[in-house]
């Protein structure tokens, strides 16, 4: 989901700016949830930093960083980078692991020690980063520069101006009686799957319940939604809807999260779910069905061959960590471990969960800032 922020933050191209030393850049990618995560860790940790949107090329970006190594091949797009290079580099995504290497590197040059932390699984050498802030689902191992939340990282509050909505569609949103339940729709995003037997049975659900209850369904699409899927929920749902297909320029996400009396949310996408379990809003998870492809059933064989023979775990791990094996997210560890979190049953769990992760990733972060040992080569 877009975030306004990202315009306001010293972008590249500002010659005033350029010239002036910012000690911590932000790579951004196409993946919203991913940006989004990324900003606000940035603006968490307190120091100014500059956000740098980046493009990528299709086929060439997703080789290996051990392959590409540190180079602007992945690029789609020159930067206009600025003169003064940065104290740390946040980015996500293996995409922007040889950019982020590249970086590090031009800044050695020139005497200025740069970290490297990461979000989410870099599929490179753990030992190139700094920080890593993973999750369950990817199944990194726990070691010194590796910190495994329950949650993505999530803004402490989200101000006044994310949360405002147009007159028109203020409107369109009182006519809706209460109770609100705000449904987060995710798409396909391997091995999850949306089709439109999954719609239909979400669709089904949460018409019944907003039937019971005499109140309203907003639909909110992301980027990934088949419309398709979309529109077999408008095609399911009886009870007064509200149905976000989304664009650009208008994006009720923010101000609906707050706004809402329930939740329901696709479990395709652990930044949609952290969204809505640090409302503290009742939730409820809607698992997707997964589609196992031939890369799929050849990282299972793998995997399954790891856990039955010890001696094949040590090579099977090194091929992981060098991005070079192909590896399945695991939501349903993430979702487990919430659920023995109590989120799914405590309006305040998930709030308290998710203040302490935040309270120790910024913690981790600027001790990583404060650090004047040797950058890793």
């Amino acid at each position: 989901m877009n975030d306004p922020r990202a315009a306001n933050l010293g972008i590249q191209g500002d010659s005033a700016q350029s010239e002036r030393s910012v000690p911590v850049w932000v790579l951004l990618g196409k993946n919203h949830g991913d940006n989004r995560q990324a900003l606000a860790l940035a603006e968490a940790a307190g120091y100014p930093f500059r956000a740098i949107q980046l493009h990528f090329r299709p086929r060439l970006s997703r080789l290996p960083g051990v392959i590409l190594g540190r180079s602007l091949l992945p690029l789609s797009k020159p930067v206009a980078w600025p003169a003064a290079w940065p104290q740390i580099v946040i980015a996500s995504g293996r995409r922007a692991v040889p950019v982020a290497r590249w970086i590090q590197g031009q800044a050695g040059r020139s005497g200025v020690t740069t970290r490297l932390v990461h979000l989410g699984r870099p599929r490179a050498p753990l030992g190139w980063f700094d920080l890593i802030i993973s999750t369950p689902q990817y199944g990194l191992p726990t070691c010194a520069n590796v910190l495994n939340n329950l949650l993505p990282f999530q803004p402490d509050e989200t101000d006044d101006e994310a949360v405002a909505l147009s007159p028109a569609l203020n409107a369109t949103l009182d006519a809706l009686p209460r109770p609100w339940t705000v449904v987060l729709v995710g798409g396909n995003s391997r091995p999850y799957y949306f089709s439109r037997g999954s719609a239909q049975a979400l669709a089904t659900g949460v018409d019944y319940d907003a039937r019971i209850s005499g109140g309203s369904v907003l639909v909110l699409g992301s980027p990934r939604t088949p419309n398709s899927c979309l529109d077999e929920i408008e095609r399911h749902i009886s009870a007064p809807l509200y149905l976000y297909r989304w664009q650009a320029d208008e994006n009720p996400y923010p101000a609906l999260l707050r706004l809402a009396d329930r939740l329901v949310v696709t479990g395709d996408s652990l930044s949609m779910l952290g969204d809505a379990v640090v409302t503290g809003k009742p939730l409820q998870l809607f698992s997707l069905p997964k589609r196992l492809d031939k890369r799929a059933h050849v990282a299972m064989f793998y995997r399954r061959m790891a856990e039955r023979w010890p001696i094949m775990r040590k090579p099977y791990h090194a091929l992981m960590d060098a991005g070079l094996l192909f590896s399945l997210r695991s939501l349903e560890k993430c979702h487990q471990s919430l659920r023995e979190a109590g989120v799914f049953s405590s309006t305040s769990a998930g709030r308290t969960l998710a203040a302490g992760e935040r309270r120790e990733t910024i913690r981790r972060l600027r001790l990583v800032l404060a650090n004047a040992g040797p950058s890793p080569q």
